[in-house]
């Protein structure tokens, strides 16, 4: 048992410091994602602080204010990493008054814990807050991502940003880490001493693969992605019934058909960085009635109404013998991808092969 004990002092102390590590570089380093940043890094923070129960527990004991303390400022950590998650996918999110009602949970746990510190029942209250707090909040991060991909597939034509699916999957291994913390306050409760003990083991592993998963991520991909503007919703959220007439029917399809003619001559696809606002503009349509033309009218999303005709421009390439020469690599810059993966996935949901065979099938046939 004290071998066990003494593992997860050691495994609860490295994390702690690797934390603490990367929570001082993201607080300090000097980024236009500054917000982001120190969102995250506060986060960090934060879970280092509870982690450092592992090998100050009974120090913790002894200060009721700091043991107060440490054990509310956990109600702080979801929504710090939900302004994060915020920050992240709305460029133009910014910390205001109206999130200040975020912290009132933990004021009142912190004072509550602070003067009844030795009440059982204050503390099963706590448990059950907490645990209601986080998946609250869990639910809350999960729709701002599902939304914010539908956005990001109505208004962009490039793939979905790399940070957008980390934090997907981050916040997949939050829940499946947080079952065992949660069943570490059933122990408490019960007063299962040996499951508090295998919740601990369990708890300061995942601690510490989290913490390094995340710091090899941050070094592997250190770049965050431009966010779309918090004003944006998904289509699905506007009141359509304004396409639904004959009139607006014939309306839409001549946008459709002015659209469709526009892209086959001015060809405004080769621009990786094109956007829903960049075609409104260039083809003199406002957004809104452009979006409803392309999702609605079409039935397709901007990211895959324009990367159709990315891909036919690059099936022409590939079928011309004058064009043997040119590298894949080459042709899929050409044709407005500006990734390698996106272009090979892209081509290959469109034709079922990959360039280089579709090139070969086409060159063998002339």
């Amino acid at each position: 048992m004290e071998l066990k004990q003494g593992i997860i002092e050691n495994i609860g102390t490295l994390t702690f410091f690797l934390m603490l590590l990367f929570s001082f570089f993201l607080l300090t380093i000097k980024t236009r994602n500054k917000l982001p940043n120190r969102l995250f890094g506060l986060f960090l923070l934060l879970i280092a602080f509870d982690i450092s129960a592992f090998f100050l527990g009974s120090y913790y004991e002894e200060k009721i204010p700091l043991n107060s303390l440490k054990i509310a400022i956990s109600l702080l950590q979801m929504p710090l990493f939900y302004f994060y998650v915020l920050s992240i996918c709305y460029s133009d999110f910014k910390i205001q008054k109206k999130q200040l009602p975020h912290g009132l949970l933990f004021i009142v746990f912190w004072c509550s814990l602070w003067l009844y510190h030795d009440s059982t029942n204050l503390l099963l209250i706590y448990g059950i807050c907490a645990e209601i707090q986080w998946f609250f909040y869990i639910i809350l991060i999960f729709k701002v991502l599902n939304n914010h991909t539908k956005v990001y597939r109505e208004n962009y034509s490039r793939p979905l940003p790399k940070i957008q699916r980390w934090l997907k999957r981050l916040a997949v291994i939050m829940v499946i880490a947080h079952s065992f913390i949660t069943a570490r306050w059933i122990s408490l409760f019960f007063n299962i001493e040996s499951n508090m003990r295998y919740s601990d083991f369990i708890i300061s592993v995942n601690s510490l693969i989290i913490t390094a998963w995340v710091l090899l991520s941050a070094l592997y991909e250190p770049q965050l992605f431009s966010g779309i503007k918090s004003y944006q919703k998904p289509l699905k959220s506007l009141k359509l019934e304004n396409i639904r007439s004959n009139q607006t029917k014939t309306h839409y399809s001549q946008i459709a058909n002015n659209l469709k003619s526009f892209m086959e001559l001015e060809k405004p696809h080769l621009d990786f960085e094109l956007t829903l606002e960049k075609l409104a503009k260039l083809t003199k349509v406002s957004e809104k009635e452009l979006s409803l033309t392309i999702n609605h009218h079409l039935n397709q999303h901007f990211f895959d109404f324009i990367n159709q005709y990315r891909i036919n421009e690059a099936k022409s390439i590939l079928s011309n013998p004058k064009m043997e020469k040119k590298t894949i690599l080459e042709i899929l810059y050409a044709v407005g991808f500006n990734s390698k993966s996106s272009f090979y996935s892209a081509f290959k949901k469109v034709t079922g092969q990959t360039p280089l065979d579709y090139r070969r099938g086409q060159l063998r046939q002339k």
